[in-house]
């Protein structure tokens, strides 16, 4: 059971408990939405680049990430872009980057102040679960 606090503003906290169900629900409809992709992606190129993208195994980091970054897309990128490379030009932190969309990650694969650029992966606990661990964040 997980509570979360909506705002510090109230007068008096307000909690929403998410139930088991909660993530019942949340799990089946995120695989609904990934069968449907892999269905559109024998139509569309944009979704085969965006399932095919997640079923490359993600390289390991040698010594884990220091820094997880991740963008939904390119113009989220641009934004981070200057803190991404102060942050390279003042440190020797290892940087992980990922994108959501395609499109962005094409565009930026190659980039190279960061250590590596990957696709999120499915937004699944046992995936989440197994990104972190061989990130080692």
């Amino acid at each position: 059971m997980v509570f979360l606090m909506l705002s510090k503003h109230l007068e008096f906290p307000l909690k929403i408990e998410i139930t088991n169900m909660y993530w019942i629900i949340y799990g089946f409809a995120i695989r609904c939405y990934y069968v449907l992709l892999w269905l559109l992606s024998f139509f569309n190129q944009k979704a085969q680049d965006f399932v095919s993208g997640r079923k490359t195994s993600f390289p390991k980091a040698k010594n884990g990430s220091d820094l997880w970054i991740h963008v939904s897309s390119l113009g989220e990128f641009e934004q981070a872009r200057p803190l991404i490379e102060q942050l390279k030009r003042e440190t020797s932190i290892d940087i992980t980057l990922t994108f959501f969309s395609p499109s962005g990650f094409a565009v930026r694969k190659n980039y190279e102040v960061v250590d590596r650029v990957l696709y999120i992966p499915m937004d699944t606990y046992a995936k989440a679960k197994e990104f972190i661990r061989m990130y080692d964040f």
